[in-house]
C-alpha cells in the first residue's frame, strides 16, 4: 500500500510541474507578441487608444487590469484638434486622482509629426494641459518642449506600442528602452 501511495504521489508531483511552469516567470506575453512597425501615419491618425501598460527595459510588461477604474485606465493617445495650435497632431492625455473623480493633469502634445520610415516617428513633444475653466472655451496650453526626435512606433498584438518619451519614468541608463502600450 505504501508503494502504491508513493507511486501516486510521485506521479501527481511530476505531472503538476511541467517545464512550461518554469518558464512562466521569465515570459512576457505582451512583449513576445509579433511586433509590426507602423507603415503609414493614417493607420492611427483618427483613432483613439487607451493606456494599457508600460514595458521598462528587461522587466515584464506591466498592464492595467481590464475593467480597472483607476485614473490611469482613462488616459489616452489620439488626434489633437485645437484652432489655436493648428500644427498639433496627437495628444497623450493623462489623468490623476482628484477630489471626487479623475482630473486631467499635465499631458503630452505632439506636433511636426511624420513617419520618416516604417516604425520611425519624427515628432516634437511639448508638455501642456487642457484649460477647461471655461466650458465654452476649452483650450490647450502648451509649455516647454520635452522631446524632439524619432520614436519607435508600431503594433504589438492588439496594442499600439510607442517608445516612451511622455511618461514621468526616469531612465537610469539613457539607452534603456521603455515603451508605452495603448489599446483601442
Amino acid at each position: 500500500m505504501k508503494k502504491y501511495a508513493f507511486l501516486v504521489l510521485s506521479t501527481l508531483l511530476l505531472t503538476s510541474c511541467s517545464k512550461g511552469d518554469d518558464n512562466s516567470v521569465n515570459s512576457d506575453p505582451v512583449f513576445e507578441l509579433e511586433y509590426i512597425k507602423l507603415k503609414d501615419i493614417e493607420e492611427i491618425k483618427n483613432q483613439t487608444f487607451f493606456y494599457a501598460g508600460i514595458k521598462v527595459g528587461d522587466k515584464k510588461t506591466s498592464l492595467v487590469i481590464p475593467g480597472s477604474m483607476s485614473c490611469r485606465a482613462s488616459e489616452y493617445f489620439g488626434p489633437a484638434f485645437d484652432p489655436l495650435h493648428p500644427n498639433l497632431d496627437f495628444a497623450y492625455i493623462k489623468y490623476k486622482t482628484g477630489g471626487i473623480m479623475c482630473e486631467v493633469t499635465n499631458s503630452s502634445f505632439f506636433s511636426e509629426t511624420s513617419l520618416v520610415e516604417e516604425g520611425q516617428l519624427f515628432t516634437t513633444i511639448r508638455d501642456g494641459y487642457i484649460d477647461d475653466s471655461n466650458p465654452l472655451n476649452i483650450i490647450i496650453v502648451l509649455q516647454e518642449r520635452s522631446f524632439k526626435g524619432i520614436l519607435e512606433i508600431g503594433f504589438q498584438g492588439e496594442y499600439l506600442r510607442i517608445e516612451d518619451r511622455m511618461s514621468t519614468y526616469k531612465r537610469e541608463d539613457p539607452n534603456e528602452k521603455v515603451y508605452l502600450y495603448f489599446k483601442k
